[in-house]
């Protein structure tokens, strides 16, 4: 059975004020197009569809135009569970009657463990998704579904107990598959990444989940793989934050044989632009890029380290007229211990030009210079509050 593997689309993304819905249809298009020429059995998705449990319009016509093009177009079968980043009651809209067309999709966990069986030249292939759920949830799930008496604590219990029920229902000799959104242990982290819990308990040991042929998961941003390539890690559909800058993204694509035997390849996507790390000199009130100017595309993601020995007003917004999404400043300067602002004489800070000092804040939080407007209603509000103060 041939399995296209991918995870953490988080589509509505929005990285540091940058909107990425037109990166996420570039790459969804280039995915549309693997999947139409390397005709997999089944397409699965291991959560975090959106990046907010409340998503934009965009994001949500997004994701029903990939999956309509996968199923009703292509013809593909896509199993797909919610993340922690998603909503269980959106996900799970309409669920039972997409299935008639092939869509297998789970925001929560229905009140028997799914199983879904799909068919290759081999025979029957099990596929088991898991939705994420916290120890809590699945508590609640335990107590109202089942006469089981536990006390599920953490995300291992969470894991151990599902793996429990599905062993009772697997056939034996048949082929398992399941999809899962846990943090495994020893997995590399990135920024971009939302803890599941404060502390240990969040984490699945990879060898609790050597029962099936393959385990396909979601949720750590970085390709990745445990116990030989059978636990595997897709990594997300795009660079969400500059931790990430080395990842290579892409899909993983499974061959599993007769046995259960598995050859994986983690297949790259092109981004639409990239996410880079860069320094440089702002010279004459123009920034000077430090190194090759030509691996720098316009429309790239930067992060600026600026190499001046001076502070530099209005740093994001000089930064930005060269490179427009640029979306975050580090400064290799350091102040002399006298200026540092725990330490500053009253007689200090008032020779700090307030209007200029805000631009520069400004500049930096919202990546936009202000507007003449701004600045006018600015200079107004320190005036009252200048007559107002004793």
């Amino acid at each position: 059975m041939k399995i296209l593997h991918t995870a953490d689309w988080h589509l509505g993304k929005i990285f540091k004020n940058f909107s990425l819905i037109e990166d996420q249809k570039q790459v969804l298009e280039q995915l549309i197009n693997l999947v139409s020429y390397l005709n997999p059995d089944v397409v699965i998705i291991a959560g975090d569809l959106y990046d907010k449990a409340t998503p934009p319009a965009q994001a949500i016509q997004l994701l029903n135009d990939t999956l309509a093009k996968l199923i009703i177009e292509l013809k593909i079968p896509v199993i797909a569970i919610a993340g922690n980043h998603d909503q269980a009651e959106k996900i799970d809209y309409c669920s039972t009657i997409l299935q008639q067309q092939g869509l297998y999709i789970f925001g929560s966990l229905p009140e028997k463990i799914p199983q879904i069986v799909l068919r290759d030249a081999y025979g029957e292939v099990f596929f088991y998704p898991f939705p994420f759920l916290t120890p809590e949830e699945m508590q609640y799930w335990i107590d109202t579904h089942t006469a089981d008496k536990r006390n599920i604590q953490t995300f291992q219990e969470v894991f151990d107990y599902f793996i429990e029920q599905v062993k009772k229902i697997h056939p034996e000799g048949k082929r398992s598959v399941l999809i899962a959104h846990p943090f495994v242990s020893g997995g590399s982290e990135s920024e971009s990444e939302r803890d599941l819990v404060v502390g240990g308990s969040g984490v699945v040991e990879a060898r609790s989940l050597a029962f099936f042929d393959y385990v396909a998961l979601g949720h750590l941003h970085q390709p990745q793989q445990f116990l030989g390539g059978k636990v595997c890690y897709a990594g997300s559909l795009l660079k969400y934050s500059f931790s990430e800058v080395k990842h290579t993204k892409g899909v993983i694509v499974v061959e599993m044989d007769t046995q259960g035997n598995l050859q994986t390849e983690h297949i790259a996507l092109k981004p639409l632009r990239n996410v880079q790390l860069v320094e440089g000199v702002i010279e004459n009130d123009t920034f000077r890029l430090h190194g090759e100017e030509a691996a720098i595309g316009q429309n790239d993601l930067l992060r600026v380290k600026l190499l001046n020995d001076q502070p530099v007003a209005n740093a994001m917004a000089i930064v930005q007229r060269k490179y427009k999404y640029a979306a975050a400043l580090e400064w290799n300067w350091q102040p002399p211990e006298s200026y540092r602002w725990h330490k500053a004489q009253p007689q200090s800070v008032k020779k700090v030009d307030t209007i200029q000092l805000f631009e520069s804040f400004f500049a930096e939080m919202q990546t936009q210079t202000l507007t003449d407007q701004q600045k006018n209603i600015l200079q107004k509000l320190i005036q009252d509050l200048a007559t107002e103060l004793p």
